[in-house]
């Protein structure tokens, strides 16, 4: 049970990274990316960069955390 989603790079934790270094895990894998309008098959040696968008093959139980995974920074303690 896997779905193909869409996502936007946003999470400084990935920014910088290379698909090879995220990609597989046992939940997604990376299959597409989309930098400055060119669409690429993923390999393992495209870096990711803020706002690049991500075709990723992910199993359902696990889309939520994979979402969060590439869009969320840490977050900052409440004062």
């Amino acid at each position: 049970d896997c779905e193909l989603i869409d996502i936007k790079v946003k999470a400084k934790k990935v920014i910088g990274k290379s698909i090879g270094q995220i990609s597989p895990t046992k939940d997604y894998i990376v299959i597409m990316c989309e930098k400055n309008d060119e669409e690429l098959i993923a390999n393992n040696d495209i870096i990711l960069q803020e706002d690049d968008t991500f075709t990723v093959l992910v199993k359902r139980k696990a889309i939520k955390k994979t979402r969060k995974y590439f869009t969320k920074n840490s977050i900052l303690p409440s004062i």
